[in-house]
């Protein structure tokens, strides 16, 4: 009887200490997210990202290993504001 009792008591611990680190895998998922970033690829190869926050469009290479370029997008229909050049 006792070791039944015992069982189901590291049974629960081990389960409870389970969905504690699923839970802090979820929340640590959470703070690095990617709500509002929308990809997109253009006709050169290049790969940007538009992040629907703050407007600001980030330019990279192929290979996703340089930014060559941020830009800001004020209005719809006007040219965006260069903020930074690296070509």
């Amino acid at each position: 009887m006792k070791k039944g009792v015992l069982f189901v008591a590291i049974l629960l611990v081990v389960i409870t200490a389970g969905f504690a680190i699923i839970q802090l895998r979820e929340v640590k998922a959470q703070a690095n997210s990617f709500n509002g970033i929308m990809p997109f690829s253009t006709a050169s190869g290049l790969i940007g990202f538009f992040d629907q926050r703050d407007g600001k469009v980030y330019l990279y290479d192929g290979y996703l290993k340089k930014c060559i370029l941020v830009n800001q997008l004020e209005e719809l229909g006007k040219p965006t504001k260069v903020i930074e050049k690296k070509y």
